[in-house]
């Protein structure tokens, strides 16, 4: 099945209120098989795919709720990943700068990641609500932007992971720091200023997550803050504060 008629089948269950969850999950399954059955390797697909998760996103309910997820978790993580490293044609000793614009003739994987980079910002900078499914969402397009920065410099990466490293939303603050770790290990990264390190501090010292608290002293360690007795030092205070 082509990847326009998985999207119509997908949006006319999701649409209909005459169509319950119940009854209708087993068929969405199946469409999501078919989906995952289709590579993702053309501007074109990419772009279907991008307009199902959008209509998606403006679909208040389960069944659209529950591909959604399933699509974020099996198709779209580590897609960008996959681009890059199928991009036969993309410079060794240089690292390119992503946006969300390109020109006509860029290669494919260039179009393709820009149009992920532009998905992941679009969700990041949209309405905010407490909903668990919004959350997802924004931590999904959090793991977006981290594989997209392997690869490629992007400007405001560092502002975009810092806007929820505090976020009260565990699984998306983690997708946060993890995405300022990456960006701290890397060559261009710029200097983390004081009020930054105290901000990272401030989460070891109020996170119960031994998870975050660790992934904050590795973002420290590699912005050259701490070294290693640095973090264990910190990582026993929060052993101390959280295990007694």
């Amino acid at each position: 099945m082509k990847i326009k008629k998985v999207k119509e089948k997908v949006l006319q269950i999701c649409e209909s209120e005459e169509m319950p969850y119940k009854e209708n999950k087993q068929t969405l399954i199946d469409l999501f098989d078919d989906l995952d059955n289709i590579r993702v390797n053309k501007p074109n697909k990419l772009q279907v795919l991008l307009a199902l998760l959008r209509e998606l996103a403006n679909i208040k309910n389960r069944k659209a709720a529950f591909f959604e997820e399933r699509t974020y978790r099996m198709k779209l993580s580590n897609l960008a990943f996959s681009i890059r490293m199928n991009d036969d044609d993309a410079p060794e000793d240089v690292i390119e700068e992503l946006s969300e614009n390109y020109a006509d003739n860029a290669r494919p994987a260039i179009k393709m990641n820009s149009e992920l980079l532009k998905y992941a910002k679009e969700i990041i900078a949209g309405p905010e609500d407490k909903s668990k499914r919004y959350k997802k969402q924004v931590a999904m397009a959090m793991m977006i932007l981290n594989d997209l920065q392997e690869f490629y410099l992007i400007p405001d990466v560092k502002e975009i992971f810092q806007s929820k490293a505090e976020d009260k939303d565990e699984d998306l603050q983690q997708a946060a720091l993890n995405g300022l770790e990456i960006y701290y290990a890397t060559e261009d990264a710029g200097e983390m200023t004081e009020a930054e390190q105290e901000k990272v501090e401030k989460i070891i010292k109020s996170t119960k997550n031994r998870s975050i608290a660790s992934t904050c002293c590795q973002v420290l360690i590699n912005a050259e803050k701490i070294g290693d007795l640095g973090a264990i030092m910190r990582m026993d205070g929060w052993k101390d504060r959280n295990y007694r």
